[in-house]
């Protein structure tokens, strides 16, 4: 089963055995993917806060890229749903606190950035609530280390 390391940021490779790790390394390698061509798309709508033009957005290559950020997206979920389902208890648990804490964290500051946004002539993206939710999980990662393991 799986072992968790560097203070609760990441799974050892090692100790999964041959089939989970293929699933784990392609869900890794599809989400990459996905996320980059979602960087794509977010900069195509002006989701990074730059203006767009109107001839941009609707271009057929963006239809594609779209798609396959979908895609990708979707075949990194179902590949981590597998791997999900062959591991223990422990990583079961670790799973369900450190993506709790990063909804937590979206919230927390998305809702900050959010409510600050009028003071500071500040328009919210979807990178500042990313954002949130990657400190989250980092900081869910460190608290499950400190509460199960240490």
């Amino acid at each position: 089963m799986a072992k968790i390391t560097h203070k609760g940021m990441w799974i050892e490779l090692k100790s999964l055995d041959k089939d989970a790790k293929s699933k784990y390394m392609l869900c890794n390698i599809f989400l990459f993917a996905g996320a980059l061509l979602f960087g794509v798309h977010l900069t195509a709508v002006g989701g990074l806060g730059f203006e767009v033009s109107e001839e941009v957005s609707p271009s057929p290559v963006l239809v594609i890229v779209r798609v396959l950020s979908l895609t990708f997206m979707l075949i990194a979920a179902w590949l981590y749903k597998e791997f999900y389902a062959t591991q223990d208890e422990f990583l079961n648990r670790y799973n369900e606190f450190v993506l709790s804490n990063g909804a937590i964290g979206f919230l927390f500051v998305g809702f900050l950035i959010s409510l600050l946004s009028p003071y500071i002539d500040y328009q919210v993206t979807f990178y500042e609530y990313f954002i949130g939710f990657a400190l989250g999980t980092i900081i869910g990662g460190y608290r499950f280390h400190n509460k199960f393991i240490d």
